[in-house]
């Protein structure tokens, strides 16, 4: 049974029309805490694997097919490494949450997630997956479910069996980059 934030997030993403839009410049879809329905802030991530080499010109298209929104009062875009860049929107007003947006543009196949998630998706355990939501709610709770945090714990609960916040500290200690 989905959650009502899965929910949400879902009639968000179809209300503005994000999908087909994406999709007409490559292969485009939701990944992450709302595909795998875990959730714990409002935060929507979505991944376009372009089909040419034109980010900026996607880009900036998707800017202003998201201002013509009127939901959407802000836009934030942000280069990474030359192949990746990040449309996001910080504050969407939802039915029950303000939500945020990470719309991922990239030429590069190996920064998508879709695989990642679909496998995820098959095989955390319902025990995995509520560790998962207990450890993300605790990073939640000191402002540090942010920058990638999500993806660092399903790692640590599967590849390690973290299981408490004192081994999540300690995980994320041993595995500093």
């Amino acid at each position: 049974m989905k959650s009502s934030l899965k929910q949400e997030a879902e009639t968000i993403v179809y209300e503005l029309q994000l999908l087909p839009f994406l999709q007409s410049f490559g292969k485009a879809d939701l990944v992450g805490s709302v595909v795998l329905d875990l959730i714990v802030k409002p935060d929507i991530d979505l991944h376009l694997l372009l089909e040419k080499n034109d980010l900026i010109p996607v880009a900036q298209k998707l800017v202003g097919f998201l201002i013509e929104k009127s939901q959407v009062s802000q836009v934030r875009l942000t280069k990474y490494y030359g192949d990746s860049i990040n449309v996001a929107i910080d504050e969407y007003s939802g039915p029950t949450a303000c939500w945020s947006f990470d719309i991922w543009l990239t030429t590069n196949p190996d920064k998508v997630a879709f695989e990642k998630t679909e496998k995820l998706k098959k095989e955390l355990t319902e025990k995995q997956r509520k560790t998962i939501m207990q450890l993300k709610e605790y990073m939640h709770q000191q402002g540090r479910l942010r920058d990638g945090m999500s993806s660092i714990i399903y790692e640590a609960v599967i590849t390690s069996d973290v299981k408490t916040p004192s081994q999540l500290e300690k995980f994320l200690e041993n595995n500093k980059n």
